[in-house]
């Protein structure tokens, strides 16, 4: 678990005592009714900021691919035909321009995608986690929050879950007759 420190809105260990900031804290500590409103609306700020960034690394994914779809089609283009054994064959040429321009849009795609893909799912989790304490914050008025499950724990869940209804029905089904 960890918890939020009052002032600055900085999520620290459970055991620790004081922020950065110079703040006091004490995980046990239960916020009035005229407090939580203000530390929600200072979480709900960071929300936003993340998703200003989650558009950035939608950029990047956008770019990265299409540099992928320039590298594809730029190493088509590199191939040429070569008559061998009175057979016309198709030959990469690793001399032409065409060959480099391919290698390195395909880096630069494959980099701008990845970057922007593990930046994403680290800035949907952040945001995920604080939306979720904002939940827990509203419920119980503290500060102290716990951990929220990965999106992948989240699916395999749900999709569990869809798998044993399935069986139920399919269980149902043979009582039935």
């Amino acid at each position: 678990m960890k918890v939020y420190c009052k002032d600055c809105q900085k999520k620290l260990p459970l055991d620790a005592t004081t922020c950065k900031c110079g703040a006091s804290v004490d995980p046990y500590a239960v916020l009035g009714e005229d407090e939580v409103r203000p530390f929600i609306q200072k979480l709900h700020k960071k929300t936003n900021d993340l998703r200003h960034l989650l558009s950035h690394c939608l950029s990047f994914l956008v770019i990265g691919l299409i540099l992928l779809v320039i590298a594809f089609f730029f190493y088509y283009l590199a191939f040429g035909t070569e008559t061998i054994d009175g057979e016309k064959v198709a030959v990469l040429n690793t001399k032409c321009s065409e060959f480099w321009v391919s290698m390195v849009a395909l880096i630069a795609g494959g980099a701008a995608f990845l970057g922007g893909s593990i930046t994403g799912i680290i800035v949907a989790y952040n945001k995920r986690q604080i939306l979720f304490d904002i939940d827990q914050i509203r419920e119980t008025r503290s500060l102290a929050c716990k951990p929220v499950d990965i999106i992948f724990v989240v699916w395999a869940k749900a999709l569990g879950a869809k798998i044993r209804h399935w069986i139920w029905l399919a269980k149902m089904k043979k009582e039935v007759k």
